[in-house]
Formats: structure tokens, C-alpha cells, sequence
């Protein structure tokens, strides 16, 4: 017996067209993810003023209320790793 319609990336039917973009949590979540693995985990690996920049960074994002840039998800991240 064969499946036909569209398929997410588990293997699931998804019921959702292709043609729609992902959810904005989905996209937040990937944004932290690439800025974490891209920018903050190289960087906070060089020397501890690096490791300070990178925390000042993080909370001029937060205080300036940066677009998709969710505090709470990168604390929690960050947390997790």
C-alpha cells in the first residue's frame, strides 16, 4: 500500500501545501540555532574577553528588542548544549 500526497521530513503526512513557509517558531528556533553554532560557540571559545563579548552582545539584542531574536529560546539553548 502506497502513500500519495505530501510528506514532512519525518516521514509523516504533513498537512500542510509545500509551497507555505514554516511556522515563525520553527523559524526563530533555527535562528538561534545558526547564530549559537555560526557566532557565539567559535567566538566564546577563543579567550575570555571574547567570552564577554559575546554575553554583551547578547544583551544589547535583548534590550534593543531585536526582530525574531527570542532571549528566552537562547538561554535555554545555551542551557541544553
Amino acid at each position: 500500500m502506497s502513500c500519495s500526497g505530501n510528506f514532512d521530513t519525518s516521514g509523516c503526512p504533513s498537512p500542510l501545501p509545500p509551497s507555505l513557509p514554516p511556522s515563525l517558531a520553527v523559524y526563530k528556533n533555527k535562528t538561534i540555532t545558526q547564530f549559537l553554532q555560526l557566532c557565539v560557540f567559535p567566538r566564546c571559545l577563543f579567550t575570555v574577553g571574547d567570552a564577554v563579548y559575546c554575553a554583551k552582545f547578547v544583551s544589547m539584542l535583548h534590550s534593543i528588542r531585536t526582530p525574531n531574536f527570542s532571549t528566552l529560546l537562547f538561554f535555554d539553548r545555551v542551557s541544553d548544549k
